[in-house]
């Protein structure tokens, strides 16, 4: 089986709209998506300080719900 690996940033910089962004990593097996997911989890907690929240298919860094980036796995069709 392979995955992807989205990667959703979501920066809220004070204007009226935040700006969102999205990235993908196609092919993936799940030992290496993982740790795609806990790097980027990792650097929206650099960034955006917060913390660390793992799920079941990814895992999400920073100040929630304002400024964080996202990393959710899923399996590829």
């Amino acid at each position: 089986m392979k995955y992807t690996v989205s990667i959703h940033e979501c920066a809220d910089d004070g204007e009226e709209q935040a700006r969102a962004t999205w990235h993908y990593f196609d092919g993936l097996t799940l030992s290496k998506a993982w740790r795609i997911a806990e790097k980027h989890a990792r650097r929206g907690r650099n960034r955006f300080g917060g913390g660390i929240t793992r799920m079941n298919w990814g895992a999400r860094g920073g100040d929630f719900p304002h400024n964080y980036r996202a990393a959710t796995i899923r399996v590829d069709a």
